[in-house]
């Protein structure tokens, strides 16, 4: 798996952990929040907004196209007929981090000030989960399932 998808498997096994940007994006407006994504956007994202078995927290409206994933998780789906997007949702142990800013702008300004990348991919909303439009209905991984 290295040699086909080199990227993706060195992210997994020799993580370089995003200290600067994550301290930056930690602090750039009141009522942001951080964490890492390491169980999927499918995972994270609900637990990102508070959400439980037992209630619904914040929604979100993600608009997420193909142009913004990784060329190596693009090829691997097409050698494999897996869409995208749902591998995209599902995949995690990459070490990359999903927030909330109030300001666009700050989340760019902590980007460049810090040598990394972010990418906005949607917005909070009161309530459901969306992604381009439809409800979220993928889990994500979960290390305590059976």
């Amino acid at each position: 798996a290295l040699q086909r998808v080199p990227e993706p498997c060195a992210a997994h096994l020799t993580p370089t952990p995003l200290v600067e940007l994550g301290a930056r994006l930690a602090n750039i407006s009141p009522g942001s929040a951080l964490m890492d994504l390491s169980d999927g956007l499918a995972r994270d994202l609900p637990r990102l907004l508070g959400w439980s078995q037992q209630s619904k927290g914040w929604g979100a409206e993600l608009e997420l196209e193909e142009g913004i994933l990784s060329p190596a998780l693009l090829d691997f789906c097409r050698e494999f007929e897996l869409p995208p997007l749902r591998e995209a949702l599902l995949g995690g142990e990459d070490y990359l981090l999903l927030g909330t800013a109030k300001n666009p702008e700050d989340i760019e300004k902590a980007a460049k000030e810090s040598g990394g990348h972010a990418q906005i991919i949607g917005k909070v909303r009161k309530s459901s989960l969306l992604v381009n439009g439809a409800p979220l209905k993928l889990d994500g991984f979960d290390h305590f399932s059976k």
